[in-house]
């Protein structure tokens, strides 16, 4: 099943979203409890960016950038390819 680090990252996940959902809510009748919220949410999301990728197994990561190199690659196509027609019609 999951290894230790998604455990890890799912337990996170769940004690962060509930924290914030409850947050949230009590701070729509409270609105000093955004100062204890936001502070919070600005300290965790350099973290988050690391966790998620962990929680990624090695093969969903390289088909990931796979997907993304072809992307940028049809993009590059897409760009040249549209680059020449245009310069030819501004010539015209």
């Amino acid at each position: 099943m999951l290894q230790d680090r998604r455990w890890g990252a799912v337990l996170r996940s769940v004690f962060w979203r509930s924290a914030l959902l409850v947050g949230v809510y009590s701070a729509v009748f409270q609105i000093t409890i955004w100062l204890f919220i936001i502070p919070f949410v600005i300290l965790a999301n350099p973290s988050a960016e690391t966790w998620i990728w962990e929680s990624v197994p090695k093969e969903g990561r390289r088909r990931l950038r796979r997907l993304w190199a072809e992307q940028a690659r049809d993009a590059q196509r897409g760009k040249s390819a549209a680059e020449p027609s245009s310069a030819f019609d501004s010539e015209e």
